[in-house]
């Protein structure tokens, strides 16, 4: 009862905001980062590719919510935010320095285990918002992360033209380090979920 709901939800939401941009900044070059730096230039082949680049991010992402989720009913959902936008912003620029295609794909398994800034962000907002508010927060917090995805497709494709993939991969990791110093404006009211032998008194 001792945050203010409101300031959470503009922090939160600027700080997705800015990691979308930075997501949306590089995303939608991965089949062209596929064929002019690791030289994949058959399109049938480069399609395959791009599949299983996005399947070993989805795949990652399977396995490491679920126990991302336990650690923050431990330690804290705004704890889990920060581990995911300075994770996103430490391992993102990453992908353009793969040598080859295994090497890109092991990465993004990688980056995705350790980053997605959405559902901390969401879990975050929702725990300290009042019930009846709650789902304005999430529909203002959602316009967050599409306005700001589709803002870095725009951004992206303006850097990529004029400097190039490593200069936009790591304009993307600089966004997500900005997302996650605003973080820290947030404020969370938890108190961690006790075991049942420590919430029962014998």
């Amino acid at each position: 009862g001792t945050v203010n709901w409101k300031q959470n939800l503009f922090v939160i939401w600027l700080s997705q905001f800015l990691a979308m941009v930075g997501f949306g900044c590089c995303m939608p070059f991965i089949p062209l980062l596929l064929k002019d730096n690791l030289g994949i230039t058959d399109d049938n082949v480069r399609g395959l590719y791009v599949s299983i680049y996005q399947l070993a991010g989805m795949t990652s992402l399977c396995f490491a919510t679920a126990g991302w989720g336990i650690l923050a009913d431990k330690f804290g959902r705004k704890l889990m935010l920060l581990r995911a936008s300075y994770c996103a912003g430490l391992f993102y620029p990453l992908l353009v320095f793969a040598p080859n295609f295994p090497v890109l794909v092991a990465t993004r398994f990688f980056v995705a285990f350790f980053s997605g800034t959405v559902n901390p962000a969401q879990t975050l907002l929702v725990a300290n918002t009042p019930e009846n508010k709650q789902g304005f927060a999430l529909g203002v917090l959602s316009t967050a992360i599409w306005g700001g995805t589709m803002l870095g497709n725009v951004v992206g494709g303006i850097v990529v033209h004029h400097y190039g993939y490593k200069f936009t991969f790591i304009a993307c990791g600089v966004m997500y380090f900005l997302a996650g110093f605003i973080v820290w404006l947030a404020h969370e009211d938890f108190k961690p979920v006790l075991k049942n032998n420590e919430s029962h008194v014998r």
